[in-house]
């Protein structure tokens, strides 16, 4: 069921929750407001659900650990709270896009708990705290995509992080601390600061390190 850019406004009714063979959901570009309703839960055959571009809040209800989800995009909102463990452990999920919201996990528990199956992470302009343990992330070495900008973690890069995320193309960290007209970072003392890198944010690209690095300011030293 898509209805993507179609000028939906209003809350998702409950009654959704009896589209109990969909495996599709894209309500994305629209202008929702209201929660995700509970009753989302009840599509156990549900793989993609795209709500992404709205003005929703609340929090992600912890029902869609009952989905068979493969992808998960709700970036764009004003989502609050913390992200469900248990579906974060879904075996079946494989994207995870939560960028531009507001949520206040940290960051060891999203990957402690993050499924083994895990390809791309989306995690931009929250108020993701914590640092980067990427001697957690062991156990999940399918991750193609890692972006963590925006928020407010500290951390060093390993050395071995090659070995620790073998597969990944795409890692941002970039503005982590010191970012203009935000404030909600004042009280991070984070070794990833923010400096002016042409408009360019912190990637590594599989074993080659993107322009700039030496601008970065990172802490300790880049193998």
């Amino acid at each position: 069921l898509s209805l993507s850019n179609t000028l939906l406004s209003g809350p998702i009714p409950s009654e959704v929750g009896k589209l109990i063979k969909v495996k599709v959901l894209d309500f994305s570009g629209n202008s929702i407001t209201g929660t995700i309703p509970t009753e989302v839960g009840n599509l156990i055959e549900l793989r993609i659900l795209d709500l992404s571009g709205n003005d929703i809040d609340g929090q992600i209800p912890a029902q869609l650990e009952n989905t068979k989800l493969t992808s998960l995009k709700v970036g764009g909102n004003d989502l609050t709270g913390r992200i469900p463990t248990k579906l974060l452990n879904l075996t079946s999920l494989q994207l995870l896009h939560l960028s531009n919201n507001h949520f206040t996990d940290r960051l060891e528990d999203i990957l402690n708990a993050a499924s083994p199956n895990l390809v791309e992470i989306f995690l931009s302009n929250n108020t993701i705290r914590g640092t980067i343990p990427f001697s957690k992330t062991a156990k999940n070495n399918k991750i193609e995509q890692l972006y963590l900008d925006n928020n407010c973690i500290t951390g060093t890069l390993p050395n071995n992080i090659h070995s620790l995320l073998p597969k990944v193309k795409t890692l941002s960290v970039s503005q982590n601390n010191g970012v203009t007209n935000r404030t909600k970072c004042k009280d991070s003392n984070t070794a990833l600061a923010r400096k002016k890198c042409n408009g360019e944010g912190f990637l590594i690209y599989n074993n080659d390190l993107d322009r700039c690095l030496e601008e970065v300011g990172l802490k300790g030293t880049i193998p």
